[in-house]
Parts: C-alpha cells; structure tokens; sequence
C-alpha cells in the first residue's frame, strides 16, 4: 500500500507544473472578473444614489448606497495595484512546463532504478546520513512529500522570477531555457537551504 502511494506522488510530482499553470491562469481569472465586476456595481451603485439624491420619502437610502460604494471602491483599491499584472498575458512557458514535466519523469525514474537514489528516499536516515529522516519524515511517503514541497515552492518562485525575465529575453526558446536554468538552480538552493536548517534544528526538535 505504501509503495502505491509513493507512486502516485512521484507521478503527481511530473504534473505539479501543469497543475501550478492551471490554477495561476484561474486566479488571473478570477481577479479580472472581480475588477470588472466592482467597476460595474461601483458605476450602478452611483446612478442608485443620483436617483435617491431628491427623494425626501427615503432619506435613509443614499446614506446606505453611499456606504456600499466606498465598501466597493475599498475592495477594488486592493485589486489595483495588481491591475497591471492581471492584465498582462502569462510569459509564454509552455516550452519550459514541458522541460520540467519531463524532468520530473527522469526523477521518477531513478528513484525506481536506482539504488542509491532509492536508498536516500528510503533507507534509514543513519544509513544515508540524512539524521532528520526520522519521526514525521521516518517514511518514505513523507520524504516524497517533503522533495513535492521543495519542488512546488521553486516552480512558483521561477514562474514569479520569469515575469521579470521577460522583459530582458524577448524570444521564446532562450526565455524557456533560461527559465528552466533558473527553476533548477532554485530548486538546488531550496533543497540544501531547507535540508541545512532541518540538520540543525533536529537535535532540538522531537518531531524530527
């Protein structure tokens, strides 16, 4: 059963980049739809108010609409500093989920494969000298999940990063290369960064 698991991690871990595209262009397409929408409730909002400017009967009423309105505009301020962004087109890095997809596959494919590759995912944490191995990392499924994590935080740094790449790399092949230069030159600083400080907080913390 555990090893069923394990591979369906691994497997989810070729998707991640797939994934992580998916539910970017979801959230820019919900933050525009979100802007649209208050500016079209902004703007009846305000012909509500004019119409209730001279209606003595109702004297409560443009008080209410007012409040709506700067409710509104408040929302739609925390939106516009972003507006730019949600506006501009996601780098085309089609290539660049490919390239990291298949990496993935390859990694998979050692950790089945190969032993030492196995050993470290698997093997006890004083046989691959791995220390903090141990307590909530002591299986293998949680050792997946841990490289599953490492690899998700640098696929999101590279995507935020080629935004800025961009702008200095107009063609498309070399701006996918540099951008999967940089999701593994992240995922390498990542990985020893957090494995550094889980080294050495271990012989102080019990869960590890």
């Amino acid at each position: 059963m555990n090893e069923l698991i394990n591979l369906f991690l691994t497997l989810t871990g070729a998707l991640v980049p797939f994934i992580a595209r998916s539910i970017l262009r979801n959230t820019r397409k919900s933050r525009r739809a979100r802007f649209l929408e208050l500016h079209g409730s902004i703007e009846r909002l305000e012909e509500i108010r004019r119409t209730y400017a001279n209606h003595h009967e109702n004297p409560g009423m443009p008080e209410r609409v007012e409040q709506m309105i700067l409710e509104a505009e408040s929302e739609l301020k925390s939106l516009s500093p972003r507006k730019a962004v949600v506006a501009t087109p996601l780098p085309q890095l089609s290539f660049f989920y490919y390239l990291t997809s298949v990496e993935c596959v390859f990694l998979i494919l050692f950790y089945f494969t190969l032993p030492p590759v196995r050993a470290l995912i698997s093997g006890l944490s004083w046989q691959n000298r791995v220390f903090f191995f141990e307590g909530i990392f002591a299986s293998s499924t949680a050792r997946i999940l841990l490289v599953l994590m490492f690899l998700i935080g640098s696929l999101l740094l590279t995507i935020r990063a080629s935004r800025l790449m961009k702008k200095k790399v107009e063609k498309n092949l070399p701006f996918n290369m540099m951008t999967f230069v940089l999701f593994n030159i992240l995922f390498v600083i990542i990985t020893v960064t957090a494995s550094s400080l889980l080294s050495w907080i271990d012989p102080y913390v019990p869960f590890f």
